[in-house]
């Protein structure tokens, strides 16, 4: 069964790697994104872990999608 859906960066198991401090969500270009693919340590599938800029940062976690790291 696949999930995908936005997500807290605070979460459990969230990538640090797209974890954004308030004072560097400036230096990011409007509708940046920024991917990258973990394992998830539950239950060992692909987690694509997703950064994209809007009006604020959006954070997506998916099952579904396969995307390449970026």
């Amino acid at each position: 069964m696949g999930a995908c859906g936005t997500a807290r960066p605070s979460s459990a198991g969230f990538p640090p790697e797209l974890k954004i401090p308030k004072q560097d969500i400036g230096k990011y270009e409007y509708h940046a994104l920024k991917v990258l693919t973990v394992k998830d340590s539950l239950f060992g599938q692909l987690v694509g872990a997703h950064l994209w800029f809007d009006n604020a940062p959006v954070t997506i976690l998916t099952t579904v999608h396969d995307f390449e790291s970026q």
